[in-house]
């Protein structure tokens, strides 16, 4: 709760800057950020003595909008929308320009239920930004929903001044087909003038293009090309019915993820020849999904000389910080069983090919944790299960009822019920996709 002090009572202002700078290194951003309210010439002198803030996080989400600060030590969050299972106390009102705020407080962050994703939202990173020392900040996600998000030029435009944007991810809760067509038409400027270092894309756009026809010329609907984010060393799109045959074999990523494509397995065969045939060891990994369709493994692996891939022994995961989707939240990649491993001649190379259902994941690097395989702790004696079923750690199997013992976690990968559990895993996390997109779940 502001607090009112008198400056002849607390004469903080009064201190140098070295003075200063030894007080607030012992504070954290919270308590910075509750000092700010006890004068006006304390506030003033805040900004110029501030811990430096390294990363800023923006979400315009249409559940809960929030900016969210980081030094080296603490964090700060401001929230529009009282998040769940977090214990908050009573903070009184807040004053944000023009703006009076109703607010609770959390360990690190104030929380109020006003709803205002536009000038309110501003108003208090404006706020923020005079508190602290944001000069050297940068922009570490930049999330926009075009669900309560119409102009996302205008919402654009107050981050050009920033050190950097890390990644930038543009979706849509509800349909929106203003906020679409804005988007279509800012989306070079938003690219050329944030600059991100990686982005997501979870829209399409459809123009309607004059396209010759027999003998004449029809308008016809056709997906919008975006192809700045081509140029990006990480991205991913989850409508990408626009890229062609030619855009994916002329593509140079580190990371991609390219969703709903309508490339063909001969396409996918030509991509793994050309990477094989490559001295360039930019690729990290790059994931494609073709749309109603299963790939077919035969037509992906004609004419390569494949063999059993070992590295999920290693490492059962793909879990890169720059696979996410809409969300901050990784999702991780397991791998198959099944996958295939590909070498460049001369030692100069390996990849690893999973191919599952409609999903094509080539791993070269890994640039994430690593997670390995369940370790192998098989029981002294073995009977024949009677059933599988999930808990919180993983999979337990019952034996016979007189046998007196189970195992649980000690499935290893050469278990005959491996598998089972790893294809458990992949569906749990294709659940959570859809969970966290808002898409139905099918059976």
């Amino acid at each position: 709760m502001p607090v009112n002090i008198e400056s002849d009572v607390f004469p903080f202002h009064k201190l140098d800057s070295v003075g200063l700078q030894e007080v607030l290194k012992h504070l954290t951003l919270m308590d910075v950020f509750e000092l700010s309210y006890t004068t006006a010439n304390v506030k003033n002198v805040l900004g110029e003595t501030s811990q430096p803030i390294k990363a800023i996080k923006i979400s315009y989400n249409s559940n809960q909008p929030s900016i969210e600060i980081a030094s080296g030590t603490s964090t700060f969050l401001w929230t529009f929308g009282y998040p769940e299972g977090v214990e908050m106390s009573d903070a009184g009102e807040y004053k944000v320009g023009r703006f009076l705020y109703k607010c609770m407080k959390s360990e690190n962050g104030i929380h109020t239920d006003h709803f205002d994703i536009e000038q309110g939202f501003i108003a208090v990173l404006k706020y923020i930004c005079s508190v602290f020392n944001c000069s050297n900040a940068v922009i570490s996600e930049l999330i926009i929903d075009l669900g309560v998000i119409e102009d996302c030029r205008t919402v654009c435009s107050h981050y050009t001044g920033f050190k950097s944007i890390e990644r930038l991810a543009i979706y849509q809760s509800v349909p929106n087909h203003v906020a679409i067509l804005s988007f279509g038409m800012n989306f070079d400027w938003i690219l050329t003038n944030l600059i991100p270092k990686d982005m997501f894309l979870g829209i399409g756009v459809t123009e309607h293009v004059l396209t010759p026809r027999l003998d004449t010329f029809d308008l016809l609907p056709t997906p919008k090309r975006f192809n700045k984010i081509l140029d990006l060393d990480h991205f991913g799109m989850s409508e990408s019915e626009w890229i062609t045959s030619e855009d994916f074999l002329n593509l140079n990523p580190k990371t991609a993820i390219l969703m709903n494509t309508s490339l063909t397995d001969e396409d996918i065969n030509l991509f793994i020849k050309q990477w094989l045939n490559s001295t360039s060891d930019k690729l990290e990994w790059i994931e494609v999904q073709v749309q109603g369709r299963n790939l077919s493994k035969e037509s992906i692996l004609a004419d390569l000389q494949v063999q059993r891939d070992d590295y999920h022994l290693q490492n059962s995961r793909c879990s890169s910080i720059y696979r996410k989707f809409e969300t901050s939240q990784v999702i991780p990649f397991i791998f198959p069983l099944d996958s295939k491993k590909v070498s460049r001649a001369n030692n100069a190379g390996a990849a690893t090919i999973s191919i599952y259902r409609n999903t094509f994941f080539f791993h070269v690097k890994n640039d994430g944790p690593i997670t390995p395989q369940l370790e192998m702790f098989l029981p002294e004696r073995r009977r024949e299960a009677v059933g599988i079923f999930l808990n919180g750690n993983g999979i337990v199997a019952n034996e016979v009822e007189h046998a007196g013992f189970q195992f649980q976690n000690q499935i290893g990968p050469r278990d005959e019920v491996f598998p089972l559990r790893q294809m458990v895993q992949m569906e749990l996390e294709r659940f959570e996709l859809r969970r966290l997109r808002g898409q139905p779940n099918e059976v």
